[in-house]
């Protein structure tokens, strides 16, 4: 006897083989079943290191009374790698700053119509550190009111000495005169002036021995050391004082003392 279409057996049958299709996707499939929607999913970007960086600040001041030079453009030169030069004008009060890689660098003044051109020593900057160099420049004498008017007074000669030191450091002297006598020379004038890494020395005279690079100063001396200006008595009171550039110490004599700062 035949089957009717739609019995109950022919219904069983068909139960059976939609189970098993479900079955076989079910163990065929490895795609996990999501689950309820958390929102979108934010990824936090990687964390670039930055190397840490060194900071230069300082002023512009007047050599004879510290009195302070504004809105002048200072220039930052990398010497031992090739970053970008770095310019920052200061400010009311003569500051200025610079935050740059650790390295040696070159610090200029931008040309002025009344500042001659500015050169001192290299200057070398640690990641970390704070580094201090105020910048003595030197003038133009400027003019004379004539009964024919304005005339340009000629300006001082101010020239300038370096020697190598150490790697990319240097000396650098600058002076109006010079002149050269048993293996030493001699620098005289009113913008005497050397300077060695952070260190800056004033004086009416520097003689400087080239070979061992020892310096002496005499007469009215000045003293700025990273960014502080020295008015220790001793000092003051000192009319000469030695220099040793690479043993990086100041001597100063007064009778039978001796006063050492090393920098």
């Amino acid at each position: 006897m035949g089957v009717k279409r739609g019995s109950r057996w022919e219904r069983h049958k068909w139960v059976d083989r939609v189970a098993l299709l479900a079955v076989a996707v079910s163990i065929g499939s490895t795609q996990a079943v999501p689950g309820p929607w958390q929102g979108p999913q934010i990824v936090a970007p990687a964390t670039r290191r930055t190397a840490p960086e060194a900071v230069l600040s300082g002023a512009v001041l007047r050599a004879s009374d510290d009195a302070v030079i504004p809105f002048k453009t200072i220039l930052l030169r990398s010497v031992s790698s090739r970053t970008h030069d770095f310019r920052v004008r200061n400010d009311l009060a003569g500051r200025y700053q610079f935050t740059v890689p650790d390295g040696v660098y070159r610090v200029e003044l931008e040309p002025s119509s009344a500042l001659l051109t500015y050169h001192r020593a290299n200057v070398e900057v640690k990641a970390g550190v704070r580094h201090s160099v105020n910048i003595y420049p030197a003038f133009h004498t400027g003019t004379a009111d004539t009964v024919y008017g304005d005339i340009a007074l000629p300006d001082q000669d101010v020239h300038y000495d370096q020697f190598p030191v150490e790697g990319d450091l240097d000396l650098a002297i600058q002076y109006d005169r010079s002149g050269h006598r048993g293996g030493l020379t001699t620098y005289e004038g009113a913008y005497c002036v050397l300077t060695f890494d952070t260190l800056t020395i004033m004086a009416r005279t520097i003689r400087l021995d080239t070979g061992t690079l020892l310096a002496t100063a005499e007469g009215t001396i000045r003293v700025d050391m990273d960014g502080e200006i020295i008015k220790a008595p001793a000092i003051q009171r000192a009319s000469q004082l030695d220099l040793d550039v690479r043993g990086r110490t100041l001597r100063v004599a007064i009778a039978d003392h001796v006063e050492e700062r090393h920098f």
